[in-house]
């Protein structure tokens, strides 16, 4: 997704999480909720990201969540912890690492969280 996307891609993510956040709905908001994370990040709204991603756990660990899921609420949470700084987003991070594993061994989620741990925390 190029730079200039990511203002349309956040808009049009909003509007999907707002018409399928009913509890009548069968929509997974999951992997909308991780996207939308993505993007507020990359568009530095750092409180929408968190909103985000404190959502997508609260589902992850809801009835309602979906196991494969898992390690992606905590990924987004990581890089949410990272971008303000909190020294929590490594123990999140790890704990991402593990869920993904939980899929099988060296898969991509896995290298995903691992090439994530390897880039240095902003200052």
């Amino acid at each position: 997704m190029e730079q200039e996307n990511y203002p349309a891609a956040l808009a049009t993510l909003t509007q999907v999480i707002a018409r399928e956040d009913r509890t009548d709905s069968d929509f997974d908001l999951q992997p909308t909720l991780l996207q939308l994370t993505i993007c507020a990040l990359k568009l530095n709204d750092l409180p929408r990201a968190q909103i985000a991603a404190a959502r997508t756990m609260a589902i992850s660990e809801s009835p309602r969540g979906i196991a494969a899921h898992r390690w992606g609420s905590l990924f987004a949470l990581a890089q949410v912890q990272r971008a303000q700084g909190n020294p929590a987003s490594s123990d999140t991070f790890r704990k991402a690492l593990s869920a993904a594993k939980e899929l099988g061994e060296n898969n991509i989620f896995e290298k995903r969280v691992i090439a994530a741990m390897q880039v240095p925390v902003a200052r």
